[in-house]
C-alpha cells in the first residue's frame, strides 16, 4: 500500500497500523531550512529556522 499526501493543504492526516505485521514509514521532502509544519488536531506546531 502506499499513499500521498501534498503539503499545505491545510488537511490533517495521519497513518495507523491495525495489525501484527511489519510496516515501513518512508518520508520525502527537500528538508528546507526554514520548513514548518503544523498539525491542527493535536494543537502542535514546528518550526526549523537556519535547519535548527
Amino acid at each position: 500500500m502506499s499513499a500521498g499526501v501534498v503539503g499545505g493543504s491545510g488537511d490533517a492526516h495521519h497513518l495507523g497500523k491495525l495489525s501484527d505485521a511489519t510496516a515501513v514509514f518512508m518520508e520525502v521532502g527537500d528538508r528546507s531550512p526554514d520548513d514548518a509544519a503544523t498539525y491542527p488536531d493535536d494543537s502542535l506546531a514546528i518550526a526549523l529556522i537556519g535547519g535548527r
